[in-house]
């Protein structure tokens, strides 16, 4: 039990303070490696159906973070 709560622990961190340590690194090898950091700011489009039919207007840097990051995570 001790293990499955240590555990929890280090998930649970991982998901409110890894976020920036691992953007910094994708971001740090990116540019060691000459390649193309997208711009988090920019507004994100779902690639399925159509752009104008997307009701939230959210971020890539959210889209990342919340939909991608926070969901394996929590798998």
């Amino acid at each position: 039990m001790h293990l499955v709560c240590s555990t929890k622990g280090l998930i649970q961190n991982l998901r409110e303070n890894g976020w920036d340590k691992l953007l910094k690194n994708v971001t740090s090898f990116c540019e060691k490696h000459a390649i193309e950091v997208s711009n988090f700011g920019a507004s994100y489009v779902a690639r399925q159906g159509r752009s104008r039919h997307q009701k939230d207007h959210i971020t890539m840097e959210h889209y990342l973070r919340v939909e991608i990051f926070f969901i394996t995570i929590d798998k």
